[in-house]
């Protein structure tokens, strides 16, 4: 981003304007890449534009439509004067808890640097007022007026993705430990027998604790990338902690080889579940520095009588 702005300033000097904006409804998107991503209906916040208690208004876009990688929704604007200027948009990611959303972000097509590659939108239950930016600073962008500009929004798996793709690793190895074991022992073990696990798979062991140590560093990162532990991380140190006593004891997974099943699968969802990233999105805002955004959420005095007049 830094050497992107240093070759925008070279060009165009500070460019400095005031109180210019361009406000873009998410839900009247100019292009899709399908059907699915249609307009919908919130009637959780008054501040959703248009807002209506007793109408059916269509006036948002995305949720659980808008999760598959990939899927991507393009919306054009125009700016009133020649400049910088920030984009921020609405939206609301409380759907995935323990992680959040990521979004690559075109203009006309183009990625125009790095950040943009991964934009993230953590989980948050309320709506929120996100600004394309780092840690340090809000992204400037220059825009001409007169000229059509696009913004393209496309589902990325962002630092989630070589996780995804080394847990699925995990999950295809233990499913073969797991076919290996029960064509020795069948699926049901007959109790008080001695399978000879550890003599007749000398590399079982081994195979256990590879696979044990790649889970506690897919767990671990994900806790880094996403903010703590969640759920999401609870079913792979599950995982975890029966390899733990298999490592331990080898002679004991026969009794417990329906729970390593369960788990197993359990990881196979998980996966499913990191793999969806969904976003729903009120509105975009192309806006200069100065202009100060909207609340994302009315106040609680406002929430109460809408709650009352709906009632």
């Amino acid at each position: 981003y830094e050497e992107y702005l240093a070759e925008l300033k070279e060009e165009h000097g500070n460019a400095s304007l005031s109180n210019s904006e361009s406000k873009l409804q998410a839900e009247k998107a100019s292009h899709k890449s399908s059907p699915t991503l249609y307009p919908s209906t919130d009637r959780s916040s008054s501040n959703t534009y248009p807002f209506s208690l007793k109408e059916t208004k269509k006036n948002i876009i995305g949720g659980d439509q808008w999760k598959v990688l990939g899927d991507w929704i393009t919306w054009q604007f125009s700016v009133p004067e020649d400049g910088f200027y920030n984009i921020s948009m609405r939206a609301k990611q409380n759907m995935v808890r323990g992680m959040y959303s990521s979004r690559k972000v075109y203009i006309n097509d183009e990625i125009l640097f790095d950040e943009l590659n991964d934009v993230q939108f953590k989980y948050k239950n309320n709506w929120q007022m996100v600004t394309l930016g780092n840690a340090e600073e809000d992204f400037l962008f220059y825009f001409e007026a007169g000229q059509t500009y696009t913004i393209k929004m496309e589902v990325t798996l962002g630092q989630y993705a070589p996780l995804i793709e080394d847990l699925q690793v995990c999950i295809d190895e233990l499913s073969a430990i797991y076919r290996m074991i029960i064509a020795h022992t069948t699926v049901t073990p007959k109790a008080g027998t001695d399978y000879q696990l550890g003599k007749n798979f000398p590399t079982l062991k081994a195979d256990l604790e590879r696979n044990r140590a790649e889970l506690i560093r897919i767990s671990n990162t994900i806790s880094e990338i996403s903010g703590g532990k969640s759920d999401k991380t609870g079913v792979i140190d599950n995982v975890v902690i029966q390899l733990d006593d298999f490592i331990k004891d080898i002679e004991i997974i026969p009794t417990r080889l329906s729970t390593f099943s369960s788990n197993v699968s359990s990881l196979g969802t998980l996966l499913n579940t990191l793999r969806e990233l969904p976003l729903q999105l009120d509105y975009l805002q192309v806006h200069s520095p100065d202009v100060k955004l909207d609340k994302a959420n009315e106040n609680f005095f406002r929430k109460i009588w809408d709650s009352v007049v709906s009632f």
